[in-house]
């Protein structure tokens, strides 16, 4: 759920952001709560500064740094085919080991290290694509001077000949195997690294829950409107953006409520997201017929006895609410017939709302 949310005046890094952020959350008065970070807020400041004010984190390792790279190796080969270690919802297999991010580092961290197959196939698939690229790039280089080129990443896959002067011509090139055979080797692996200690399953499935608030503030652009603001002051920009933070919060709620649903029954309908939800929900409308009396004007259908499961809803729970709203509705037909004043249907309905509520 959206807890606050910060605009800034231009483009600032994540990483630089961060310290401010987190003084934000503590001025606010957030106390018991932790930070799921992506790999942009990597940094020992960082950590070492969630540490003093004593804020769990879970953080996505940064690329292939040597400790992560130890770790992997060290697990390697035992947990990839085990279904002990499978977790269902992500197709991957995950495994946890307990070791310090530094030297200096004065608590234990907990790495919990992932392989996915489909990611290997699909990485080692780019990769080995990019090595095609590289490869035909140094080609065209052959014979020619390279003293203004920047070619490390080259380097660190072949293996280059280069004259002795200073024009560094390109005399011969050829591939680093095991240089590359490394590469391919960490393909499809991944890793977490939490403060605190908890399973390979609940750090993947805490640190995905980090995609709804991406996914959130996403859909902000379509589920708000908010793609095109059509303001002309900054005080109109900031109202609006807080009116949909409130609309976000809501939103919120609908999504983490059919998730939850998808989790507990193991299906996904093509229904069951925000939008499909509310859509089937609008279709269930009163009519008023001859009698004045107003009625469900079709049955609930399975997908809406579905959805309505969501939120701990049957049929009979809307039944009940329509007649409660068609006898509302009755009454304050019967108001405007006998000559009662618009402002009076207003407090009355108000009021019969508040004692339905209560």
């Amino acid at each position: 759920m959206p807890l606050f949310y910060e605009d800034y005046c231009g483009s600032i890094a994540d990483v630089s952001q961060f310290e401010q952020m987190v003084e934000k959350a503590q001025a606010l008065g957030y106390r018991s709560i932790g930070f799921i970070l992506d790999r942009g807020y990597f940094s020992r400041a960082n950590l070492e500064d969630l540490d003093r004010r004593k804020y769990n984190f879970l953080i996505m390792a940064k690329g292939r740094r040597n400790l992560v790279s130890s770790l992997v190796l060290g697990v390697k080969g035992s947990f990839e085919d085990k279904s002990a270690n499978t977790i269902w919802e992500y197709e991957v297999n995950g495994t946890t080991a307990e070791a310090k991010l530094y030297s200096e580092d004065r608590r234990t961290r907990y790495f919990h290290i992932y392989y996915s197959a489909q990611n290997h196939a699909a990485e080692r698939s780019l990769f080995e694509t990019c090595i095609k690229k590289m490869a035909g790039v140094l080609d065209r280089l052959l014979g020619r001077k390279c003293d203004k080129l920047n070619l490390k990443t080259y380097e660190k896959f072949f293996d280059l000949t280069f004259s002795d002067d200073r024009d560094r011509v390109l005399l011969a090139c050829s591939k680093n195997n095991k240089a590359i055979d490394d590469y391919i080797g960490y393909c499809g692996y991944f890793c977490l690294i939490s403060s605190e200690k908890m399973t390979a399953r609940e750090a993947l499935l805490l640190y995905k829950s980090r995609d709804y608030s991406e996914k959130l503030f996403s859909a902000d652009k379509t589920f708000t409107g908010s793609w095109a603001e059509r303001i002309q002051s900054v005080e109109a920009l900031r109202s609006k953006i807080f009116i949909e933070f409130i609309a976000l919060i809501l939103r919120s709620r609908l999504h983490h409520a059919v998730n939850g649903h998808i989790v507990a029954t193991g299906r996904r309908p093509n229904y069951m997201n925000v939008v499909s939800v509310l859509g089937e929900l609008e279709k269930i409308e009163l009519i008023r017929i001859g009698d004045g009396v107003y009625h469900l004007d079709h049955a609930i259908t399975a997908r809406q006895r579905d959805i309505l499961s969501v939120f701990a809803l049957g049929v009979d729970d809307i039944k009940e609410r329509c007649r409660a709203l068609s006898r509302t509705l009755a009454a304050m037909d019967n108001r405007h017939a006998e000559g009662g004043s618009p402002e009076s249907d207003v407090r009355d309905d108000s009021a019969v709302e508040t004692e339905e509520e209560v």
